[in-house]
Order: C-alpha cells, then sequence, then structure tokens
C-alpha cells in the first residue's frame, strides 16, 4: 500500500509524532505479550516474551535498523532543543 506524503501528514504532523503513536503502540502490544505469558519460571517466560517481541524484526531486518535509528535522531533533537541549540542533526 502506498501513501502520498501529503495524506500521511494530515494524520501526523511531524516525523517525532509517528514515533510517538508508533511507541505508545509498542508498549501496549508489550503489555498483552508480557501478560500472556504470566505461567512458567522467570527464565522461559523472559524467553517467550523477547522471542515474541522480536519475531516482527526477525522478519523485517530492515524495520529495526530504521526504528533504532529515527528513535535515537529524534532523541539527539529532543536533546537539543532543550539545550537551546536547534543546529543541523549532522556534527
Amino acid at each position: 500500500m502506498r501513501m502520498a506524503k501529503g495524506t500521511f501528514f494530515n494524520y501526523f504532523p511531524k516525523k517525532e509524532h509517528v514515533l510517538l503513536h508508533w511507541s505508545h503502540s509498542q508498549l501496549s502490544m508489550t503489555e498483552a505479550i508480557v501478560r500472556k505469558h504470566r505461567e512458567g519460571g522467570m527464565k522461559e517466560r523472559l524467553r517467550l516474551v523477547f522471542g515474541e517481541l522480536l519475531q516482527p524484526y526477525r522478519e523485517q531486518g530492515e524495520l529495526l535498523e530504521v526504528t533504532l535509528s529515527e528513535t535515537m535522531r529524534s532523541a539527539l533533537l529532543m536533546a537539543r532543543k532543550r539545550a537551546g541549540s536547534v543546529g543541523s542533526l549532522r556534527a
């Protein structure tokens, strides 16, 4: 499915809003997975939880790269804004 950039930004005014929405979705998903694996020993529960959490990244390796890259860039931008130096993200 393809979506025009203009249409996409009717829903998310900035890239940071997309990441914020995505992070809320991830948190909800993580909570559901943890609730699902309440039985058994801690080691087995952790293996099941992390296995399930990492599955999308196993299937779509590029997703992990983009997710981590954009999360770090957004964190850097927010830190620079707080420090009052809104400059280029490239040092």
